[in-house]
């Protein structure tokens, strides 16, 4: 396992991006004078003393661990994934039973997966973009059966995400996100999904940000989504009004001192170490299915770690966070 020290080569450059910021933040909320306050509290108390924790791996080293931010995956690790999807697939199918049953007919839950394999093959621009693909395969599948109307699409879609946004919370999510936002930890959401935590009520006021990657144009595990991650708890700090002596805010929050948590060894500790962050893999083997395993085609095995895939702490709880970091 490769040291934080040893990735800072690998680190997020500090150049501004051209993307506005504002549209990771909950739309017309202003920071509270209570939020300021726990950041502006956790963040001086972690400038003036590092912690210490042990070497995740067990090591006999220790290691120092200063994070003053947390990034979090959101499906499998704060809510159960394939039920989340599963439901809103289900609701998509029966808007269109009822608006437009030939593309039923000829377009069920297999057919219309395989379409939107072939729209993401064929368009590799939007691979990432989750909302693109699902629109696109609509407009091919209702157009196919003789719906031209193209509200249509935006209905069936509009049906799709509104149980998306219905989600299945782990019972240890909840009390997780509390207890970090409640210490001062900023905290943001970071998902390969298209689900919008601003529409989640149990949600939205415990992430300072969240991010999309189809809002980034890149997916988890490249580096893009990460330095943008970086960048929005450097909007954090300046909404919460913390300066600092140099007036370079990316001092306060390096890479290093943002922690990622995520159930996928490749898009999340992949991404995470090669980033420069603190990587979590939340590992808990609670049989949770993929789309490909619960048809059969795909068999669980241990996992397999490279230096790059290998987590800087692993846990099968998110409760675990509390004493392991």
């Amino acid at each position: 396992m490769s040291s934080l020290e040893d990735r800072k080569v690998k680190g997020i450059p500090s150049s501004t991006s051209k993307l506005e910021l504002s549209r990771f933040f909950p739309p017309g909320r202003v920071m509270g004078k209570d939020r300021k306050e726990q950041i502006t509290q956790f963040i001086s108390t972690r400038v003036a003393s590092l912690k210490k924790t042990a070497c995740p791996s067990g090591g006999e080293e220790a290691k120092e661990l200063d994070f003053r931010a947390i990034t979090f995956d959101l499906d499998d690790t704060i809510w159960k994934g394939f039920e989340t999807l599963n439901s809103a697939n289900e609701n998509m199918f029966l808007w269109l039973k009822k608006n437009a049953p030939r593309c039923v007919d000829k377009y069920d839950r297999e057919a219309f997966w395989d379409l939107m394999t072939t729209v993401r093959t064929s368009n590799p621009e939007i691979a990432h973009n989750y909302t693109a693909l699902r629109k696109q395969a609509l407009q091919i599948a209702l157009t196919d059966t003789g719906y031209n109307d193209k509200s249509n699409v935006e209905s069936a879609f509009e049906a799709f995400i509104v149980a998306r946004n219905d989600v299945l919370l782990f019972s240890d999510s909840l009390d997780t996100l509390k207890e970090w936002r409640a210490k001062g930890v900023i905290l943001g959401a970071l998902t390969n999904g298209n689900a919008d935590v601003w529409r989640i009520e149990k949600l939205r006021d415990l992430f300072d940000f969240s991010i999309r990657t189809e809002d980034v144009g890149q997916s988890k595990p490249s580096q893009a989504p990460f330095r943008v991650a970086l960048q929005c708890c450097h909007k954090v700090l300046r909404d919460a009004g913390i300066e600092n002596e140099s007036g370079n805010l990316s001092e306060l929050i390096e890479a290093s001192h943002v922690v990622h948590v995520g159930d996928s060894l490749k898009s999340d500790v992949v991404g995470a170490n090669n980033a420069g962050f603190f990587s979590v893999w939340l590992n808990r083997n609670d049989g949770l299915k993929s789309y490909e395993e619960s048809k059969g085609t795909v068999t669980k095995s241990a996992p397999k770690f490279s230096q790059e895939s290998t987590p800087d702490l692993t846990i099968s709880e998110l409760s675990d966070m509390s004493s392991k970091l």
